[in-house]
């Protein structure tokens, strides 16, 4: 199965600076502190996903900036609904959904939340992945084993409004992040 990885920044700290990487991608430096708390005065988010297959290898990855959001739950679809359609774009049809968000897992998973003021969103959501995916699973994956698409959803603050970064394979501005996943201890 493909493994699908969402992450979310939805507003980030002063401490949160761009640097340059000197491999002409504006990105941000990882290792400053970043809140991600949800803030509703803002209504700004920046979200990303990286499509992996059977061996951990990176097919696909994204990121972009969001406005005018509700909540989080809402980015976190957003964020779940590119990663979706891009992994049907390129005809996989067994996919593992990781996420950080017990809330969207929940929502997957049963009908708690069709008459909760996001629940038309979920419903499209499910229908998309159901139409889309021959098999498919949420799970929960805690932030520090999501390294790589909360890196993804830093690098979505240098995209303009509306708009998504996209590359296939790994984006060199996290194959240090990738290399860290892929070197985890198994036991």
């Amino acid at each position: 199965m493909h493994t699908i990885a969402i992450g979310i920044i939805p507003s980030f700290s002063d401490s949160f600076l761009p640097t340059n990487r000197g491999d002409g991608f504006e990105g941000l430096d990882l290792n400053s502190g970043w809140n991600c708390a949800y803030t509703a005065a803002s209504g700004q988010g920046r979200w990303g996903f990286i499509i992996r297959d059977e061996g951990g290898n990176v097919i696909h990855a994204a990121a972009g900036k969001l406005a005018r959001l509700r909540d989080a739950l809402q980015e976190e679809m957003i964020a779940c609904s590119e990663g979706a359609r891009a992994a049907a774009d390129r005809g996989i049809c067994n996919v593992i959904f990781e996420t950080d968000s017990l809330i969207l897992k929940q929502a997957m998973e049963d009908d708690s939340y069709w008459l909760a003021p996001a629940g038309g969103a979920i419903y499209e959501l499910k229908q998309l992945i159901q139409g889309s995916f021959s098999s498919f699973d949420f799970v929960f994956a805690p932030r520090s084993c999501n390294k790589v698409a909360h890196a993804l959803a830093a690098l979505g603050c240098s995209c303009s409004h509306e708009s998504v970064l996209s590359w296939d394979g790994v984006p060199s501005c996290t194959a240090d992040a990738v290399a860290s996943d892929c070197a985890e201890p198994l036991s």
